[in-house]
């Protein structure tokens, strides 16, 4: 057991039994069936043109005889087409059938640019997408079809995950075990193997919190490289800043002054660019036309046809406690549907599994961080949670959580909606990793592979099954 728990075997561990799954998944997985892919391909094309920032952009809707803001970047269509206007199936969802392959590698690459529009990526620092934009990179360097550059795009993201993966699991003082569930769980391999940044920030969470872990007196640059790292996940996900305050541990005196310098480090470059896309990149969200919801205090014989921070912000600010009562009437409704998808309903949200199944990974995740309260080092050991650490960060973490609710109302939800919409469950998955650094540590030592065999249990398992659901339910699409 002392020598399956070693660094080595872990690794290891990992990489065998998450690598097979993300490759099959993406292979399998047609072009864009993941959450928002079409948009994050774009955003990953963009760059090898040197669009940092998308372009603010007006122009007419089919919906709407005036002028609309739509924000976006320059692709090459041969990219544009293979993500989108494909069919949909007859139940609505945008699904490609596995054989589309003939005809999608039959289209070409080199012709003049596009505008497309991408509201939602558009907001994104870039720095996750830069695997994906070097898979197409190589693509292009190679002579291969559009076809294959998307796939070795795809292939560039799930290379980046799994070496962040495995130094998260590399560098953790201890509580490898969590480290190893969070980074198992169906949705992050899933998105692993797509062009959505989102596979690879969950595992950047995983190596931030892993740094953050370590003893600065042993480990110098660990707490800069993790507060970087911070850095950039933030830029991506700008409603998480809360996470930034995690600079702020461990509470404690001596040195509060610098930690609180770091904090500030990290909010200001993000801050910097929310107010660049503000200012030059973010527009309202387009919607078909629609009557607003039962809070607008206006004429609800209206038509609109976008969202609008200002009129659903009036709207909060008109009955401040709507700011607490509209979050928990939300958590009420969707907690269930959250924790399923925490643990993973693949595709556009279709591929969900049997209850059993999220029950067994719900227990797997339990057992890992109860492993990680004991640590198999004795370095680990000396790096004590203390209670008021513990409570902090679970209320650092209830505060993202808030903000990103806040966040989606303002900017997603149709106005005068009297209910948040567009939270799903795997917008929590990234704030797992640091809600690990609460779990306090005990003296008791437990080698590190006893609590994750459960999780290595259920990834075993998934090595075959979860490409099997993934082949069912895309080659079952006409």
């Amino acid at each position: 057991m002392t020598a399956a728990s070693s660094k080595p075997a872990l690794v290891m561990l990992f990489l065998i039994l998450a690598a097979p799954p993300i490759f099959e998944m993406s292979r399998l997985t047609p072009p864009g069936q993941a959450p928002d892919e079409p948009a994050h391909l774009v955003r990953a094309e963009g760059l090898l043109h040197g669009a940092v920032l998308a372009v603010r952009k007006y122009g007419f809707d089919s919906d709407s005889p005036t002028p609309v803001a739509v924000a976006g970047v320059k692709v090459n269509p041969g990219i544009a087409r293979i993500v989108f206007n494909r069919p949909a199936s007859a139940g609505g969802l945008f699904q490609t059938p596995l054989t589309d392959k003939p005809e999608l590698m039959r289209l070409t690459y080199h012709q003049p640019r596009l505008f497309i529009t991408i509201d939602n990526t558009a907001q994104y620092f870039p720095a996750a997408y830069l695997p994906a934009t070097a898979g197409l990179a190589i693509g292009l360097a190679l002579h291969q079809p559009p076809l294959r550059c998307f796939h070795f795009a795809r292939y560039g993201m799930m290379l980046a995950y799994l070496l962040l993966g495995a130094a998260a699991i590399f560098c953790a003082p201890g509580g490898e075990s969590i480290f190893l569930a969070i980074l198992f769980l169906p949705i992050p391999l899933f998105l692993a193997g797509t062009v959505s940044e989102d596979g690879v920030l969950i595992a950047a969470a995983c190596l931030s919190a892993a740094l953050f872990a370590r003893d600065p007196r042993e480990h110098r640059y660990s707490r800069l490289a993790a507060l970087l790292i911070l850095t950039i996940i933030l830029g991506a996900k700008a409603p998480y800043i809360p996470l930034a305050a995690l600079a702020l541990i461990p509470l404690a005196r001596s040195h509060f002054r610098t930690r609180l310098l770091q904090m500030f480090c990290v909010i200001t470059p993000v801050l910097i660019w929310s107010g660049i896309i503000a200012a030059f990149v973010a527009v309202p969200f387009l919607r078909p036309p629609y009557h607003p919801g039962p809070l607008y205090t206006g004429d609800h014989n209206i038509l609109l046809n976008s969202t609008s921070v200002a009129k659903n912000l009036k709207i909060l600010l008109a009955q401040p406690s709507r700011f607490v009562t509209m979050p928990a009437h939300l958590i009420a409704l969707a907690a269930l549907q959250w924790s399923r998808e925490i643990i993973g309903i693949l595709g556009t949200l279709q591929l969900q599994f049997p209850d059993p199944f999220y029950d067994k990974w719900w227990l797997a995740l339990g057992i890992a961080a109860l492993g990680a309260a004991f640590p198999a080092r004795t370095r680990a050991i000396a790096a004590r949670v203390t209670p008021a650490t513990s409570l902090f960060i679970i209320a650092v973490i209830a505060l993202t959580i808030w903000l990103i609710m806040i966040a989606m109302y303002l900017s997603w939800t149709d106005i005068g909606k009297a209910v948040i919409d567009g939270i799903q469950g795997r917008y929590f998955v990234l704030l797992l990793p640091f809600l690990a650094l609460a779990i306090p540590r005990f003296s008791l030592r437990v080698p590190a592979i006893i609590p994750s065999l459960p999780a290595l249990a259920m990834a075993a398992f998934d090595v075959y099954y979860l490409p099997e659901r993934v082949w069912q339910n895309f080659t079952m699409v006409q």
